[in-house]
């Protein structure tokens, strides 16, 4: 895939519902025109990700050309650095096929459920999410989440990891919220599966092209 303004705007359509869609458009706009830039400039070259990052780690609270804007205004160009973040790291893997197949018949539970939080948890690594673009770095603990949560609900992990549909995960995350084995384990580590739950939602819903109201 090539770098253009129109594969950004296919690319967010693609995976957000229309009016999420329009925000984060809107939103990386509005970051061209604070940074007097045409609408075009962060679609020339995925070597901007360096001066991206750059203002994420504290440009857009610093530089001059910024810091003059709101607290509100400054979150939201933010949110469309990460954006064109998101968007570059798509482009330089577009040209890598990626297959999607069915978990294969003979493979034993235990495997499958390491093999597949193990793809969860390398997704998770490799998201540009935090507040100054960083990767995420609590990918090994929101993996372990996921297995608890898996383990807690006596589900198959051939059978979680058959699920397509985030709406599938929702019908989990309700049960497993009534579950016992779930019920006697500390606040803390109830809040940490629910978080991880939320984010395979989203890893759901970009693996298999279902539309989300988030990007992140």
């Amino acid at each position: 895939m090539t770098l253009s303004r129109e594969k950004f705007v296919e690319f967010l359509t693609t995976r957000l519902t229309p009016e999420s869609a329009k925000s984060y458009l809107a939103y990386v706009d509005a970051f061209s025109r604070a940074a007097r830039k045409d609408n075009k400039y962060y679609f020339t070259n995925l070597d901007r990700a360096t001066e991206l990052k750059e203002l994420l780690q504290g440009g857009i609270d610093t530089k001059p050309l910024f810091i003059k804007l709101s607290k509100k205004f400054r979150s939201n160009i933010k949110t469309g650095i990460r954006a064109l973040l998101k968007f570059y790291r798509f482009v330089k893997a577009s040209a890598v096929k990626k297959i999607i197949s069915k978990i294969p018949d003979g493979m034993p539970q235990s495997e499958i459920l390491e093999h597949y939080v193990y793809s969860y948890s390398q997704w998770l690594k490799n998201r540009v999410i935090k507040l100054d673009g960083e990767h995420f770095k609590s990918f090994e603990a929101y993996a372990d989440s996921l297995r608890y949560a898996i383990l807690d609900s006596n589900i198959k992990p051939r059978d979680f990891f058959s699920y397509t549909k985030t709406f599938e995960i929702k019908i989990f995350q309700v049960k497993l919220g009534g579950n016992r084995n779930f019920l006697n384990r500390p606040k803390l580590s109830r809040s940490d599966i629910n978080s991880s739950i939320n984010k395979y939602k989203l890893y759901l819903a970009e693996k298999y092209g279902e539309k989300s109201n988030r990007l992140f």
